[in-house]
């Protein structure tokens, strides 16, 4: 037993013998080492007492140790080899550990058939050389892991092997575990540092209070131009960013633990060595970083630079732009040539053979001219509307004075094709406060409409009704009605439904998109309804009413003027040959003095001399434009007093400023006819004709 103490002791276990050895072998174990006793001086029963307490005080040890022990027999075959070992001797713990159960006097083949043949081999090598192994050694049959000293007992040639284990399932098991668990961490560090890596966005991670780079990707070194930032701070690798309010937005974000959204926000940055600086559109995010115990330690940084797509917004946003000044270009171009047109309407007019086919032919160009001027109107107003410089000119109004106005327009319209129209207004007056002039243009776009779309002989009806703070109009036809795909875009500019009846009826698909900008200037609503084709189309205009109990101002009606007017001079300055002529000549019919100028140095000299009461004054003129000419002639002593009327094809509200500021009394958009010039010359209260 002592021997066995012995080599427990190199594991560690220690245990230090009251008694020296016994030489007598102890009849069960017999793993006492033969000692010199001296007969001599000790009687033999002394000795054989104190070998028995001896043996009990090892027995004890043996069976109190918590590792699992075994002596074990190995087992040659004739050629020498290892192929089974017996055991001798077990202590209480190795049934525990082991699960072998009533394992004395019984080899490990006959407990586990299927036993490892390789541990035969190591437990031989011990017993033939006594080199003592120890091993960690996964037993499979036993489902089981064990930690295994194994010496040889006994001298040289003794086949007696003692085997310490302990059964380290429950740690191998917590290793494999921590292992798993470690290569899972692993994997997933390497598959965020992928991530991080490969990601679309732009991402970098700044640690403490300085903000150094501690990470970046291939997106944010494309962005700062490919520098070396890494072990930097924010402030000494991206000097260029000072004063634009990223390092104090980072500043912020690390001492209060709040992150940052930033969209569109503009970076200005030298993305090449020695470059100029660039400047890139980003969205981005601050994110503070915690550590386990919730204490910032750096901020996490990922956007992407929208710098392409801000500027394709903005290329659009200036196409939609350069569309607009377009629409008013064109619209502006198209009236010079009408201008020498109604001009020439008004000579036949005046002029003393009207015979039938002279008045029929008059009244038709008559006709076409008043609608190309509405369409031309209408391209006007939108343009106006989609860049925000439509302006209402808002006054108190009866609604009925526009649907009035409105009706009066659509008539002839609705005449012409055969339709039945009914009108219901209610007993009280509904006062707006609104530009008469608009709404009754929405009204009559919408009535106009419906006589468009409804087959010849149709029923159309207008109704105008109070409901609290509202006003609605509904304006109704049974005509060839939309479909519901089209309901959506029907307000859309330019928008037209593929239909038959409309390609006979033209239009260029504005006057829907005109009316819904009108009335949302208003502050109202417009929608539409329709069951589909063939069931008709319902308008509902929605608009806030005035208080009822409020009368209407007075409204003081202009004076028809129908003579002759006295102003006896007339210059019309105008590059454009046919317009400056025609006028002038339609002028002559009406009794004027009239005689034209086609530039602006002409203008002056012959108004130096001829000193006209009124001059007609285009703008885009060449050489000197109409602005100059005003003001030239303004400067004169001779000039201080002439009415000087711009006539021109351009007339949005800009137009009139700045002929206002040249000088101008007043400002007529071509084309215009003698009638509207005689109105104009009465409220400037020039005399008329002799």
């Amino acid at each position: 037993m002592a021997a066995y103490l012995w080599e427990l002791g190199r594991r560690e276990t220690k245990f230090k013998p009251s008694t020296p050895p016994s030489s007598t072998p102890h009849p069960q174990l017999s793993v006492i080492t033969p000692v010199r006793t001296h007969q001599r001086s000790v009687d033999a029963h002394r000795v054989a007492e104190e070998a028995r307490q001896s043996e009990a005080r090892y027995r004890t040890l043996f069976d109190s140790i918590d590792d699992g022990f075994c002596v074990i027999e190995v087992m040659f075959n004739e050629d020498g080899r290892a192929v089974d070992y017996r055991f001798l001797e077990t202590n209480a713990v190795f049934e525990q550990q082991s699960g072998l159960r009533h394992a004395v006097g019984k080899t490990i083949l006959e407990l586990a058939p299927d036993y490892e043949s390789q541990w035969f081999e190591v437990y031989g090598k011990v017993a033939e050389t006594g080199e003592a192994v120890r091993f960690e050694h996964e037993e499979k049959t036993l489902g089981r892991w064990f930690d295994v000293f194994a010496f040889r007992h006994g001298s040289s040639g003794s086949r007696n092997i003692g085997v310490l284990f302990n059964d380290i399932t429950t740690r191998k098991e917590a290793e494999a575990a921590q292992a798993l668990l470690y290569q899972q961490v692993i994997s997933e560090g390497e598959r965020l540092a992928e991530i991080f890596k490969r990601a679309p966005s732009f991402m970098c991670v700044l640690q403490g209070p300085g903000h150094v780079f501690e990470r970046v990707n291939d997106q944010y070194r494309e962005l700062v131009g490919r520098r070396d930032v890494l072990g930097k701070t924010v402030r000494n690798a991206l000097p260029e960013l000072d004063g634009q309010g990223f390092f104090e937005l980072l500043d912020e974000v690390y001492r209060t633990g709040e992150p940052f959204v930033g969209t569109g926000m503009r970076a200005c940055l030298h993305r090449q060595p020695g470059g100029p600086v660039e400047e890139r559109c980003v969205d981005f995010v601050f994110q503070p970083l915690r550590a386990a115990d919730e204490t910032i330690t750096g901020v996490i940084v990922q956007g992407i630079d929208v710098t392409a797509r801000i500027q394709a917004e903005e290329a659009l946003r200036a196409a939609d732009r350069r569309k607009t000044e377009f629409l008013a270009l064109l619209a502006h171009e198209l009236r010079n040539p009408l201008a020498p047109i109604r001009n020439g309407l008004e000579i036949l007019r005046l002029a003393s053979d009207n015979t039938p086919g002279v008045v029929q032919a008059r009244e038709m160009m008559e006709r076409q001219l008043l609608h190309m001027v509405r369409l031309i109107d209408d391209l006007l107003d939108v343009a106006r509307i989609s860049t925000g410089k439509m302006e209402l000119r808002r006054a108190r109004i009866s609604l009925a004075d526009a649907i009035n106005n409105a009706l009066e327009t659509a008539r002839n319209l609705i005449e012409s094709a055969g339709h039945e129209l009914s009108v219901s207004l209610p007993s009280d007056p509904i006062f707006l406060n609104a530009d008469l002039t608009r709404l009754a243009e929405v009204f009559g776009n919408l009535l106009s409409n419906s006589a468009k779309y409804t087959p010849r002989g149709g029923q159309i009806s207008l109704a105008v009704e109070r409901q609290g703070e509202e006003a609605i109009v509904t304006v109704k036809d049974n005509g060839i009605g939309i479909p519901q795909s089209s309901l959506a875009a029907i307000f859309d500019m330019f928008s037209q439904v593929d239909r038959s009846i409309e390609r006979t009826t033209g239009g260029l698909g504005i006057g829907l998109s005109l009316v819904k900008g009108l009335v949302e200037l208003h502050g109202g609503t417009v929608t539409v309804q329709s069951d589909g084709p063939n069931y008709g189309t319902t308008f509902v205009v929605r608009l806030r009413a005035m208080m009822a109990d409020s009368a209407p101002e007075p409204v003081s009606p202009r004076d028809e003027v129908n003579g002759c007017s006295s102003a006896r001079r007339v210059l019309v300055v105008d590059d454009n040959q046919d317009s400056g002529s025609s006028m002038a000549m339609a002028l002559q019919l009406r009794g004027y003095n009239a005689v034209t100028a086609f530039d602006g140095f002409e203008g002056i000299k012959i108004a130096e001399a001829f000193n006209p009461d009124v001059i007609l004054m285009d703008v885009g003129m060449p050489t000197m434009n109409g602005y100059e000419t005003t003001r030239r002639i303004r400067e004169t002593p001779w000039g201080k007093g002439i009415v000087i009327i711009a006539l021109t094809g351009w007339g949005q509200e800009g137009d009139r400023v700045r002929t206002k500021e040249a000088g101008c009394n007043a400002h007529l958009v071509k084309p215009a006819n003698v009638c509207e010039l005689q109105k104009l010359l009465v409220e400037l209260g020039v005399e008329t004709g002799p």
